[in-house]
């Protein structure tokens, strides 16, 4: 995963874990590359990066979590598990304050030790 940061380079990937049915992740969006350092209200129409042109119509987390599952997909196909698919759109939550950006990471990183009790635990 941590090739979005590079492919995305308005992005940090900040804590995540992969798990059997599903991910989580704290990804952050650097403002200061998207909307520059002038005004960081306005994004502008056509920013360029590493000689790449994001336009503000687009949802940028939606285009990094698209490249994630389609690239994962791909490979994951080609490691033989045909059966694989993603669900159909994600869950996202705007972190406002360090005390839920703690809670968030601390649930992320107990994931793994939870995984037994987990009801989606199918495996």
């Amino acid at each position: 995963m941590n090739w979005l940061s590079i492919h995305f380079p308005y992005i940090h990937l900040d804590e995540y874990i992969i798990m059997p049915n599903h991910v989580h992740a704290i990804i952050v969006i650097n403002n200061s590359i998207i909307c520059g350092r002038d005004n960081p209200r306005i994004v502008p129409t056509n920013t360029v990066i590493n000689t790449k042109k994001y336009n503000r119509k687009f949802n940028l987390l939606s285009k990094v979590i698209n490249a994630l599952k389609t690239t994962s997909s791909i490979l994951i196909h080609q490691s033989g598990y045909n059966a694989f698919q993603w669900q159909r759109s994600f869950y996202d939550h705007i972190i406002r304050n360090e005390k839920s950006y703690l809670t968030i990471k601390q649930y992320i990183r107990n994931n793994p030790q939870n995984w037994s009790q987990d009801p989606e635990n199918k495996v």
